[in-house]
């Protein structure tokens, strides 16, 4: 049953310290964002500590820097590929990896092909769920940065290199592009959905239904690359057992065994 407790040893091994690693340059652009505003506004009131300012400045886009590529290039490819070793380990019932979860990928069918589209039919309706939520509690922050970054632009006693900094901050990585990438994926997810659902109440022949399988699998895989969303572990915990339920009531109504 998927009402079980899940272990996730790929998570606690690799994503936990990718998790860390993001939050870490989150907090590290938020104080290089303060960094460059007061940077604005010393330069004239108070020249002597622009110097330093600017000092520190580079310092923390140097450490934003290493954080990023490696979590871009080292720790996210490497949980990537550890929780795709376990994904194909259910979907065959082979030993291709001794880091393996329970509790997830909860179907017994017999054929691959059904089971590796149960498996991520499973992990989209997670992904997008989980997602939502945190593209809900992302929406003030991005809300009010928009607010603020129209209002200086609107004014127009406004200097050139505040109206330069603030739009610089929210147009950033953190803030608006983060935002577009997880409407993106919740979007490629919400309509991958609703193409798995499709293909368990088509009657399509096994060799139809295993090559949309597996088209859906490769959506969904170059989806979450392409997005580079770390999933929050604290709202997964929350909406674990809800999702475990829900995925309880879609199965029969898919024919999923």
């Amino acid at each position: 049953m998927s009402a079980q407790p899940k272990i996730d040893p790929v998570r606690d091994r690799y994503f936990r310290v990718l998790e860390r690693c993001e939050k870490i340059t989150d907090k590290l652009f938020f104080a290089s964002a303060g960094l460059a505003l007061a940077t604005v506004f010393t330069d004239q009131s108070y020249p002597a500590l622009t110097s330093p300012l600017q000092l520190v400045f580079v310092v923390i886009v140097c450490a934003m820097l290493v954080l990023d590529v490696t979590s871009r290039f080292f720790l996210s490819p490497r949980g990537a590929d550890a929780r795709l070793k376990d994904f194909w380990a259910k979907v065959y019932n082979r030993p291709l990896t001794t880091e393996t979860t329970v509790g997830y990928f909860n179907s017994d069918e017999a054929s691959t092909s059904r089971r590796a589209a149960a498996q991520v039919l499973e992990n989209v309706l997670f992904t997008k769920t989980i997602v939502t939520h945190m593209l809900r509690s992302f929406l003030p922050l991005a809300t009010i940065s928009l607010i603020v970054l129209l209002s200086i632009w609107i004014y127009r006693g406004t200097s050139m290199s505040l109206v330069a900094s603030v739009t610089q901050v929210v147009l950033a990585e953190q803030i608006f592009v983060r935002g577009v990438r997880m409407f993106w994926l919740k979007t490629r997810c919400d309509r991958l959905f609703d193409d798995l659902q499709q293909l368990f109440l088509a009657n399509h022949s096994k060799e139809v239904f295993a090559a949309l399988a597996f088209e859906y699998i490769t959506k969904y895989e170059a989806s979450k690359a392409l997005a580079s969303i770390t999933l929050s572990d604290s709202v997964f915990e929350k909406l674990n057992p809800e999702l475990s339920l829900k995925w309880d009531e879609i199965k029969p109504r898919l024919g999923i065994v």
